[in-house]
């Protein structure tokens, strides 16, 4: 085989593996319906404003599903004003386009006690009051 065959092939090869990273990460976010991933932030981050929402967003996106998601049934999303909802929505959709927690799909509020999981996790940034964790094998 010459050279110039295998770099087309690798190339080749290549394009499809980033093609396939990139679907994947479209089906992960099209796996959590808004709705769901707005009640979610809301209950996880109402009082984090829009940076903290969106971080909280992002997180739920690259987790792909909302299991273990405490807020999804906060007591404080009954409590919530209309504004926070609104602010969550958007928080939601800026959440797609923007990576402020460095690919982390954990996260957890230094206001609670440390989760079990931490230690099994890669702390990447630290938001508000919710520290990011990615790579958590338990």
């Amino acid at each position: 085989m010459s050279f110039m065959r295998f770099i087309r092939m690798f190339l080749t090869l290549m394009a499809i593996v980033i093609g396939l990273a990139v679907l994947a990460a479209i089906a992960m976010a099209d796996t959590v319906p808004e709705d769901l991933a707005v009640r979610c932030v809301v209950g996880e981050a109402e009082d984090q404003g829009i940076e903290g929402m969106t971080a909280v967003a992002e997180a739920i996106r690259n987790r792909g599903h909302v299991r273990g998601v405490y807020g999804c049934r906060s007591p404080r999303i009954a409590k919530a004003q209309p504004g926070v909802w609104e602010l969550a929505r958007w928080a939601w959709d800026r959440s797609e386009f923007t990576n402020s927690v460095k690919g982390a799909d954990h996260w957890h509020s230094d206001r609670e006690p440390r989760a079990w999981w931490e230690k099994y996790g890669t702390r990447t940034v630290k938001i508000g009051s919710h520290k990011f964790y990615k790579d958590v094998r338990r």
